[in-house]
């Protein structure tokens, strides 16, 4: 039974791939930086540009202002692999953190592609129960509750005692898991998107032939009256004619302003 314990303990061991200071080169290291600095800039304009436009403060914009946010994360994690790999003297603080994090904000840039996916196919499929039920404040929460949980599920190993960051090294079990199931959240995101596009197709074909062509042609021709003397109401009248597939609809819209003017003599 001791053996048997051993012999696993062994193999366990035999699949951690340690970090070892100095494999990357200085030419790496300043594509990195410039790399992570561009997308620090992509990543900041995508915020700023949701979080100060009113017109797009809707549940779908959220879910790339978190994308954004994640995809910082991912950043950040490359700072630190750049941090742990050439310093001299391998930063302990550094190594450790980023193989607790190795893998986990990607997959959960991927849960959050899939939710979008699914945001835009409930969307077309289910449009009003999408508009009563769909809010920002509910997107918010899922978004919080979807992250928490892939962090917890993938960093599970080290808080449960199975693996241990004291080491620095990455296991290859581990890995090989949470690819597996980015594979997975790949294949559905794709598939979402093929049936979104499926779907609108439909919709569009149920359409009547002439939904699309209907035109509208507004000619304004205003006529102006003005009744009554200073000092009493006056009324004016607008009539807009609008021409929609060369039958003449003729609708008139009645703005009525009431004033009074008053005349010193």
């Amino acid at each position: 039974m001791n053996q048997s314990v051993g012999n696993l303990t062994s193999l366990q061991t035999s699949l951690d791939i340690p970090i070892i200071v100095g494999r990357m080169t200085l030419k790496t290291q300043s594509f990195r930086i410039v790399v992570i600095v561009i997308s620090t800039l992509i990543n900041l304009f995508a915020v700023l540009a949701i979080g100060f436009s009113r017109q797009l403060h809707y549940p779908r914009h959220l879910f790339w202002v978190a994308i954004s946010l994640v995809n910082q994360c991912c950043l950040i994690q490359a700072v630190l692999q750049i941090v742990a790999l050439m310093s001299h003297t391998q930063n302990k603080v550094a190594c450790q953190i980023y193989v607790l994090n190795a893998g986990v904000f990607y997959t959960i840039i991927l849960s959050f592609l899939t939710l979008a996916a699914l945001d835009r196919y409930l969307s077309v499929s289910r449009y009003e129960w999408y508009k009563k039920k769909v809010t920002n404040r509910r997107t918010i929460y899922l978004l919080f509750f979807v992250f928490i949980v892939t962090y917890m599920v993938v960093t599970s190993p080290f808080w449960t005692g199975f693996k241990n960051i004291k080491n620095c090294a990455v296991n290859l079990t581990h890995m090989h898991a949470y690819l597996v199931y980015d594979l997975l959240l790949g294949i559905l995101c794709t598939i979402l998107h093929v049936m979104i596009f499926i779907r609108s197709r439909k919709i569009i074909k149920e359409q009547p032939p002439n939904f699309f062509e209907a035109s509208i042609a507004l000619q304004f021709r205003p006529a102006v009256s003005i009744i009554g003397t200073p000092g009493k109401n006056a009324q004016v009248f607008i009539l807009v004619r609008a021409n929609m597939n060369n039958n003449l609809l003729i609708s008139r819209v009645r703005f009525v302003h009431l004033y009074t003017t008053q005349v010193n003599v």
